[in-house]
């Protein structure tokens, strides 16, 4: 009796050990009081729901690495997301939607993944998104939208999404920060952002430089910001190339703008040419050449093209890169605004 009576102790121990490592179907939190069951939880499956304004931390999830399903945070009194500091994935949907008081998502800075949508949207009080530095890949859809009070967006990891990048009506926003993403698999849609008029770090999305399988899709932000055109001219790129008015050259030396991801520069130099081009050739202001390799010579030893990689010092002001000769070609300089 006594062995029976402990072999039944011990089950009911282990299987409520199981329970609080893995809750799993749909889990509803309305209260502070419902997060009791889930304060030893690492993992948590299926739907999970926390919702409404008895709802004012998340400090008692601080053990959560993983949510194997939807991870809905809507309609709370949270004003940042300390607790979730240990959360590395969630495999579906995450959405952060309605918390009029939240302030602050920096806490999700362990985050690495999300498979199919990351929705942040309804957030008023939410005037920066930032700190997501471990969020590298979006398997499926971003949507940031309807965030009236965000004046920046920096999402400074995040190397790919397989879907579309949605970024509207957030109307006070005017600054985006996505130096890292070079691959998205659907839309690039900034649309009715009205104050956002500096768009050039969409640029590798419009010479190619970084990967877009869909479309380009621009309406209702700044005039600067308004059109491919429009981009292209604001960030001196709508001819691309900078003549180098080399009398002798069939093919015409040229530097052309690629990208600038926070203050890295990124220029592609075509030189056909029996001479040498280098970094020595090149008179640089507010910026440093951090790779530069040579380019032509007799025979082409050094190769006929390169990318050269430039630092700006003062992200305040622009940087003015000249090349002046002394024998057969011409002065070019291009202007990169900051």
């Amino acid at each position: 009796m006594k062995k029976t009576l402990f072999s039944s102790i011990i089950f009911t121990l282990f299987t409520a050990f199981l329970f609080a490592q893995t809750p799993a179907g749909y889990i509803t939190i309305k209260n502070q009081s419902d997060f009791a069951q889930f304060s030893n939880s690492t993992k948590l499956q299926g739907v999970v729901q926390i919702s409404g304004p008895g709802i004012t931390s998340l400090a008692p999830l601080s053990n959560l690495e993983e949510v194997e399903g939807m991870f809905m945070i809507t309609s709370t009194n949270i004003t940042n997301l300390n607790g979730l500091q240990n959360l590395k994935k969630v495999t579906n949907l995450l959405s952060i939607a309605n918390n009029q008081k939240l302030t602050d998502i920096s806490q999700l800075n362990g985050l690495q993944n999300v498979g199919k949508r990351v929705k942040i949207d309804y957030n008023h009080a939410l005037k920066k998104i930032e700190g997501l530095t471990s969020l590298t890949n979006v398997d499926g859809t971003v949507e940031i939208s309807q965030n009236h009070g965000m004046t920046e967006l920096k999402l400074e990891g995040l190397t790919a999404v397989t879907g579309s990048f949605n970024l509207y009506h957030n109307y006070k926003l005017t600054s985006v920060s996505i130096p890292a993403l070079n691959a998205i698999g659907g839309n690039l849609d900034i649309n009715n952002n009205p104050v956002l008029e500096d768009c050039c770090v969409f640029i590798p999305f419009l010479n190619g430089s970084s990967k877009l399988k869909g479309n380009l899709v621009l309406n209702g932000n700044k005039p600067k910001c308004a059109t491919e055109t429009a981009i292209n001219n604001a960030c001196k790129t709508s001819s691309g190339a900078i003549s180098m008015n080399c009398t002798n050259s069939k093919t015409g030396a040229k530097i052309t703008f690629m990208s600038k991801t926070g203050k890295t520069i990124q220029l592609k130099v075509d030189w056909d040419e029996g001479s040498t081009f280098s970094s020595a050739a090149l008179n640089i202001t507010n910026g440093k050449c951090v790779t530069c390799k040579r380019v032509g010579g007799l025979g082409r030893p050094h190769g006929k093209e390169a990318v050269y990689t430039i630092e700006q010092t003062n992200a305040s002001k622009p940087v003015i890169i000249k090349w002046t000769s002394t024998g057969f070609c011409g002065n070019a300089s291009i202007t990169i605004p900051n």
